[in-house]
């Protein structure tokens, strides 16, 4: 059998490679402060819509 040498830039490389904890952590505080914006924008349209609809309801009734 063969075994493979592991020089110390190897171990260098290994440690180089993916994210750290703290890059993971913040992009996950990220993504959920443009959730919690976006879902709030979402329900304050949805609300705002609600009352156009009222208000046109409202106004075809006291035209008739």
């Amino acid at each position: 059998m063969s075994q493979k040498v592991r020089s110390p830039m190897s171990d260098a490389r290994r440690r180089e490679v993916g994210f750290t904890l703290i890059e993971l952590i913040l992009v996950i505080v990220l993504l959920g402060i443009l959730a919690a914006l976006t879902a709030n924008l979402l329900a304050t349209s949805l609300d705002q819509s609600r009352f156009d609809d009222s208000f046109k309801e409202m106004t075809d009734l006291s035209k008739a």
